[in-house]
């Protein structure tokens, strides 16, 4: 790697408590990356020449020797007259060998009188500038400041969920195209759907893991990889795919309760002129349903984010949502009522997708593919409001989960 300072060339060096960082040979200036600097409290280098005195201003742009990303300028909130570079895009920072010399001579000074943590505290700000302290937050902030994240990262969170879309899509034209050219390769109905049902629930699985992953990295002021994303979901594939079948079972046998209730109490309500309480019939399987939904609710993130297997992703899913059932299905209605909303301000152009059925199918997919990420994010913020409500899981906690997890 090549010095943004002036060009020479960074070499690795290991230093206490076991970082590697990169030295320029030249300027003698130190490249943390993203991680190592939240770690180093008491540097002791002995590189030669780093308590020479540099005298640089910070007149030029400067370039990331790790990812090519641009450097800006940062300062420390204890501490404003240090001022870092730090890389948008990988989060690393570049100490000039001045700066270097003038934390060490801070921390010296600070660490008798116990003030050095602050400064550390400081550093981490930093490093990790988008963190805020978490508080709780009602059923609406959570949907409005998932709205708010999903616009700001809406390239990259649709990116992630259109891949499987396009799979899915490509998939059935595929089959219809091969069984076309030839009838041996027809597949029957019944085996044909199941078929696409599994393909379709696997690879939503994917994309359920890998906008989870993404969403709480964005929360946590951390960048985008979208390939890490799937990565991780490939990892957490059975324990998604176990949940996702848990979830279709239990809608299947919420179905099958409503059809039990209407086959036996209609004829009844009937006989006794009481048709306008049919509605009453669907009320058992219903609640049903939207008892393991809300249960189960939080067990992707619980899943991808914690590690989780499936069956204690779903006790743990049921005892964050205890007792906060009603504030997590206000955030589901609310959630539905911005997806019953947002159709009609695309009217224009669901009508002129409408005109062809092939098109219309995937302008509905379109359409699914570009809400469908707001549901992940209020998932995730719901799951880190859940556990600042009832863990007082706090910024110190989440920084340590990072560098664990990092």
């Amino acid at each position: 790697m090549k010095c943004p300072r002036c060009g020479g060339t960074l070499r690795c060096r290991r230093v206490p408590p076991g970082i590697e960082i990169d030295v320029c040979m030249r300027c003698y200036g130190l490249w943390f990356d993203r991680g190592e600097a939240a770690l180093w409290g008491d540097l002791a280098t002995d590189v030669p020449g780093i308590e020479r005195i540099a005298g640089k201003g910070r007149g030029q742009a400067l370039t990331c020797p790790r990812c090519g990303g641009r450097l800006e300028e940062i300062r420390f909130a204890a501490q404003r007259h240090l001022a870092l570079d730090r890389c948008t895009t990988c989060h690393g920072i570049w100490f000039d060998r001045d700066e270097i010399l003038e934390f060490d001579r801070m921390a010296e000074k600070l660490r008798a009188s116990g003030e050095l943590e602050s400064i550390l505290d400081a550093y981490r700000d930093a490093e990790y500038p988008e963190f805020r302290p978490l508080h709780p937050r009602s059923s609406w902030e959570i949907v409005r400041e998932s709205i708010l994240l999903y616009q700001k990262n809406f390239p990259a969170f649709f990116t992630i969920l259109l891949l499987p879309v396009l799979a899915i899509v490509a998939a059935g034209i595929g089959q219809g195209v091969v069984e076309n050219v030839d009838s041996r390769f027809h597949v029957p109905a019944l085996e044909g759907q199941l078929l696409s049902g599994f393909v379709s629930l696997l690879l939503g699985q994917v994309a359920t893991g890998a906008l989870t992953h993404a969403v709480s990295e964005r929360y946590l002021g951390r960048p985008v990889r979208i390939l890490s994303a799937y990565r991780i979901a490939l990892m957490r594939l059975f324990p998604l795919l176990f949940v996702g079948l848990s979830f279709g079972l239990v809608t299947f046998l919420g179905i099958g309760i409503v059809g039990i209730c209407i086959g036996v109490l209609r004829p009844i309500l009937l006989a006794r002129g009481m048709s306008s309480l049919l509605f009453l019939l669907l009320l058992p399987g219903l609640g049903f349903t939207l008892w393991f939904a809300l249960r189960w609710l939080l067990t992707a993130p619980v899943i991808v984010l914690e590690g989780r297997g499936p069956l204690a992703a779903m006790g743990r899913s049921a005892d964050l949502v205890r007792g906060f059932r009603c504030h997590a299905l206000g955030v589901l209605l609310l959630l539905g009522f911005v997806f019953s909303v947002a159709p009609h301000s695309l009217g224009s152009l669901l009508s002129l997708l409408q005109r062809d059925g092939i098109v219309a199918g995937g302008g509905r997919l379109l359409l699914e593919a570009i809400l469908l990420p707001l549901f992940f994010v209020a998932l995730v913020l719901l799951y880190y409001d859940l556990r600042v409500r009832k863990e007082d899981f706090g910024i110190e906690e989440i920084r340590g989960w990072i560098e664990k997890e990092g």
